[in-house]
């Protein structure tokens, strides 16, 4: 099981991977089209801005690149493409990386859960949602804004498929299998989301903060959107990629019923009609956008396409080996130019780690040295201790290092002071475990800020340096690793914040779901006491004058009266049932004889001989620990809400089961493929009296009924149903 500590941990490393990508894959065809554009002088803009805005990887690469170049990223991408430097942006294009992924999949992606050509339609499909959204409720600055952020909403997905696809992989087929969100079993597995991923990398690529709050907030809980900077945007975002799911237009991962379709339109003032019209007009809107980009079959093209890949990367660094020279060759000075490069690369949104790069970055270059290292000072609780590698060749990556016995790190070896030291004695265990340097060779200079050591810097140069120039350099990038790390905190605590809105905001929904069953349970019980008499006094009398009377006409009615109080009777024993069940006697039993006896029972209540049920992995299941005769009854109403899905009132049903060794417990699926229910009956189906039948038909007990049963047991019900597809009931028991 994951602990918090686990998971934070995990959290860190997986943060630390896709930190270290700084373009994600485009499609070939892609590739294909934007070479002629580029290629020629001057550059064809408009056509390379219609390519660029609908690719996602194109997109945050020029926007990327727009960030760092100080430009204004919320201008149109034209605008952007036509003011920056030719050299910078073909270099930025080219150095995208080619994949096959879409029209001539490899073997390897069509096997995949989920193909990397879903996962780019899907990603189409969402920003073209949001723009025909965008239309209508957003203002002028926040419309230029819409399909960009609809088509970037999921680069943290993109990101991992890419830095860790096997992880990926089986997050997808987890998801598949629970019909679950793939956020909230990123976040089970992982203590993050992808949204959360995809806001980092967004931060890191300096895109505009619309966009980003979109990236990272369009699985927040809607309410929380609304009153969150640059919500509307968000809310458009969300919207689009649930229609986009709805429109079955691609693959996002996710396999639970988009739920906040009907509450987003409602806050957007988006009308039905209008909601039906944009996904009407959606198919057409993303095949033009396909067709723009060449996203067709090409006889031949996976050579061709491998060929485009290679000259273009070889291009890409040939044109940025010339461009560093030209740079150097400009400069004047070897201490200056360095530090001017390394405050320009630093932004609001630098992270510790991205300081400490830029840093080693800075000081390998004003050192003239082969490898300079950055090590960040952990906490004494860290178990690991993040590295910051910089070489001649302009590489930088950052590692994380399992930390030595902890005995050895508590103490500042530097005493707070600037000191210039052999690395050996205190940094041997580092130079040993990454293998750039030699120990022995290896000097280290503290980064200190006011006294408190904040890195250590790690290196080996044959070019005196003063070192009062040093320990200058050393406060510099001491000073911006700390606001890097603050900076970090306070966004961190906002994000916690956020997720504690949204704790907060469900368990006041399921406190107030709870105080209404309490007081529905109440008023059940009350009414029943003051019930029972008159219908005994009601239901006697009828009797007795039944015997008597000798007028057909007249007896029908009794018959009738005697009948209707019966009804009633029967009504008033479910809501006793329902508000004060018996307390459960709990004890360990197997799930296959409680579903075998719930069979029964149930083709008793529905006249059938024997219930059409499929039965998949039930006997392989651990047994529970719950009140069997609850338990039992729950599965019945379950049962017979399946087999009144159906218009003749029988199956089939499919019941499957599997174990949940992680939550101590097993899970039992209820699945039919009757009538189904829309969002609006699904969001009320476990309420008390609530039935979606024409009145008179049912009472509206049996889901009401089944949940009360489950949670008095420490179980669960959650339903998934679409209309005209089916529903699925998943039933948690406990094992202990």
């Amino acid at each position: 099981m994951n602990t918090p500590e686990t998971k934070t941990s995990v959290a860190r490393q997986v943060e630390l991977i896709i930190r270290q990508l700084n373009t994600l894959s485009t499609l070939p065809q892609v590739a294909a089209g934007v070479l002629p554009c580029i290629l020629q002088e001057p550059f064809q803009v408009s056509r390379l801005a219609e390519i660029v805005e609908a690719d996602a990887a194109m997109t945050a690469s020029v926007l990327a690149l727009a960030g760092k170049s100080g430009l204004d990223v919320s201008r149109p991408l034209a605008e952007m493409i036509d003011a920056l430097p030719p050299a910078d942006l073909r270099d930025a294009v080219l150095s995208v990386r080619v994949v096959q992924a879409f029209d001539i999949p490899s073997p390897t992606d069509e096997k995949r859960p989920l193909p990397q050509k879903q996962l780019a339609l899907h990603a189409l499909a969402t920003a073209c949602c949001a723009e025909l959204l965008g239309e209508i409720v957003l203002n002028a600055s926040d419309r230029r804004l819409a399909f960009t952020a609809g088509l970037l909403h999921d680069i943290g997905k993109a990101a991992m498929n890419e830095a860790m696809p096997k992880s990926f992989d089986q997050l997808v087929v987890e998801a598949r299998q629970k019909q679950a969100c793939f956020a909230s079993v990123e976040q089970e597995h992982l203590g993050l989301t992808h949204s959360l991923l995809g806001k980092r990398l967004a931060e890191k690529w300096l895109l505009p903060e619309p966009i980003i709050q979109s990236i990272w907030l369009h699985h927040t809980d809607t309410h929380v959107l609304s009153e969150m900077p640059f919500g509307q945007l968000a809310m458009v975002v969300a919207l689009a990629d649930g229609l986009a799911r709805q429109s079955g237009i691609g693959q996002s991962g996710s396999y639970d019923c988009p739920n906040q379709i009907a509450l987003l339109s409602q806050l957007l003032g988006l009308t039905e009609i209008q909601i039906t019209h944009i996904v009407q007009e959606l198919s057409a809107q993303v095949e033009r956008r396909r067709r723009l980009l060449g996203l067709v079959d090409t006889p031949g093209a996976a050579d061709y396409h491998d060929a485009i890949h290679q000259a273009a990367a070889q291009f890409a660094r040939d044109n940025s080996k010339l461009s560093q020279q030209r740079r150097h060759s400009i400069d004047t000075t070897v201490f200056a130019e360095p530090i001017r490069s390394f405050l320009a690369s630093l932004s609001a949104g630098s992270t510790p780690d991205r300081a400490a790069e830029r840093f080693a970055a800075c000081l390998q270059q004003t050192l003239s040295a082969n490898v300079v290292m950055v090590l960040l000072w952990p906490n004494p609780s860290e178990s690991l201790v993040e590295i910051a590698i910089a070489d001649r060749k302009g590489d930088i990556e950052t590692t994380a290092l399992s930390s030595p016995d902890m005995t050895r790190l508590p103490h500042d070896p530097f005493s707070g002071k600037f000191l210039i030291i052999p690395a050996a004695e205190h940094f041997g265990w580092c130079v040993e475990q990454t293998y750039y340097l030699n120990a022995a060779q290896t000097m280290a200079a503290p980064l200190l800020l006011s006294g408190k050591l904040v890195g250590v810097a790690l290196f080996e140069t044959q070019k005196e340096v003063a070192a009062d120039s040093l320990q200058l350099l050393c406060a510099i990038g001491a000073s911006a690793i700390t606001a890097a790390g603050t900076f970090r905190q306070q966004r961190e605590q906002a994000e916690w914040m956020l997720d504690l809105m949204n704790k907060l905001r469900q368990s006041g929904h399921e406190l107030a779901e709870a105080q209404s069953l309490s007081a529905i349970a109440e008023m059940a019980a009350g009414a029943a006491h003051e019930l029972n008499n008159p219908l005994a006094v009601i239901a006697g009398r009828s009797q007795l004058l039944i015997q008597g009377e000798t007028d057909p006409n007249k007896k029908e009615i009794l018959e009738q009266i005697e009948q209707r109080a019966q009804e009633i009777s029967e009504l008033v024993t479910d809501l006793m049932a329902f508000a004060r069940p018996r307390e459960p006697y709990r004890q360990l039993v197997s799930p296959l004889l409680m579903i075998s006896e719930a069979m029964e029972k149930t083709c008793a209540t529905h006249q059938l001989k024997q219930l059409e049920a499929a039965l998949t992995g039930i006997d392989e299941l651990a047994d529970v620990f719950v009140d069997k005769p609850q338990i039992t009854l729950a599965i019945v109403y379950i049962l017979s809400n399946a087999l009144e899905s159906y218009s003749a009132g029988h199956g089939p049903v499919t019941i499957t089961g599997q174990n949940l060794p992680q939550e101590n417990g097993v899970e039992i699926r209820i699945i039919d493929h009757g009538c189904g229910m829309n969002e609006a009956t699904l969001r009320q189906a476990t309420r008390p009296f609530f039935s979606a039948k024409p009145a008179g038909r049912k009472r509206g007990m049996g889901l009401a009924h089944a949940q009360r049963l489950l949670t008095l047991n420490g179980a669960s019900l959650h339903l998934i149903s679409q209309p005209d597809k089916g529903t699925t009931a998943i039933v948690r028991l406990p094992k202990v």
